[in-house]
């Protein structure tokens, strides 16, 4: 199963990023919010975006892999997502806006991409 794999994957990125936030907010001691550590909130955000874009791409993945999608293009959104994901983690954390916009172009193909092999399955199952 495709998305199996990268569910495992971004389970394992996710793990890492809140990780990543929790060791800011107990070397700044600030249980909740940022407190105006410019740091955490960077941290914080790059967490937030994540959780805020990696499930939904997962759940049109599984759809589409359950109406029966090409392989080829279930590893295209998930690669695409992968990398735009860790790309961006990179871009906030080393405010590198250069990496930032490709990292949300790659998020954004990998978001319609899950959503057009959706709309692709469910059309040729309706039609045959």
């Amino acid at each position: 199963m495709v998305t199996g794999i990268y569910a495992a994957l971004f389970a394992v990125m996710q793990y890492g990023l809140t990780i990543y936030v929790v060791k800011r907010r107990l070397a700044a001691k600030i249980s909740l919010g940022d407190g105006g550590d410019e740091e955490l909130l960077k941290r914080i955000r790059a967490h937030g975006n994540f959780v805020e874009t990696v499930p939904m791409v997962l759940i049109l993945m599984l759809i589409a892999e359950l109406s029966l999608a090409p392989y080829w293009a279930l590893n295209a959104v998930g690669v695409c997502m992968l990398l735009g994901r860790g790309m961006h983690f990179y871009a906030i954390m080393n405010e590198n806006f250069k990496i930032r916009a490709p990292s949300m172009y790659l998020t954004v193909f990998a978001w319609f991409g899950g959503a057009a092999l959706c709309m692709w399955t469910a059309i040729t199952t309706i039609l045959s």
